[in-house]
């Protein structure tokens, strides 16, 4: 009864599998971004602190800045890849197991 399990469950890990590797390829590719939109979310905080003597809006700036630099929300998305990846991994564990 149990390889019927294992077939049943085979289709799924391997779409599970593909999943996870096309969203580490969207991962990779949405951090190059955010890092040039952080970039120039800091560049357009100190142009407001320099040029403006704007501290509000610097603060919201930076605000922003933080929230999409690696310790905002990269960090949620990869902490939900991550376990993501390792229920993929289970599964194929499961289905390998004798």
């Amino acid at each position: 009864m149990r390889i019927i399990g294992k077939i049943i469950l085979l289709p799924f890990a391997a779409a599970l599998a593909l999943a996870v590797a096309v969203l580490e390829f969207l991962r990779w590719l949405a951090n190059a971004a955010l890092y040039i939109i952080c970039l120039l979310f800091l560049v357009a905080a100190f142009s407001l602190l320099v040029v403006d003597g704007d501290h509000g809006g610097c603060i919201r700036m930076l605000v922003m800045a933080f929230l999409i630099s690696p310790f905002g929300l990269p960090l949620l998305a990869d902490f939900a890849l991550d376990s993501l990846s390792g229920a993929c991994g289970s599964l194929w564990g499961y289905i390998r197991a004798l």
